[in-house]
């Protein structure tokens, strides 16, 4: 009778020893999921930052190519901002289409992954 609560006793601390493991587990992968997901976000903030700068050099370039055709600099300076106005007003209506589904669909993916 000893030794079949023994075994009993046995069989349970095995069992929870399992249990323990497989949360370690799962929150290891829980842990690396989020990590890969914040390293991709980070790394794709950077070269939005990046791009940003580019295109910033490239608007006042343009602007002070452009301004002496509109016949003064400051006027291509307006133009580049008119252009940026306009796109962001489009980008406005259609963000949910272009911005926010495909990034939660990114997120989610890394997520899953």
């Amino acid at each position: 009778m000893q030794a079949t609560f023994e075994q009993i006793s046995n069989l349970v601390t095995k069992a929870t020893e399992i249990a323990e493991t497989k949360v370690e587990i799962y929150k290891l992968r829980a842990a690396q999921k989020a990590t890969l997901t914040l390293t991709s976000i980070i790394s794709i903030m950077v070269i939005g930052m990046i791009a940003a700068l580019v295109l910033v050099i490239l608007s006042i370039g343009l602007a002070l190519y452009i301004g002496p055709w509109l016949g003064d600099t400051s006027y291509g300076f307006f133009a580049v901002g008119l252009f940026y106005l306009l796109t962001g007003i489009i980008l406005f209506f259609v963000r949910d289409k272009i911005l926010s589904g495909p990034l939660s669909n990114f997120i989610i993916d890394k997520m899953i992954k």
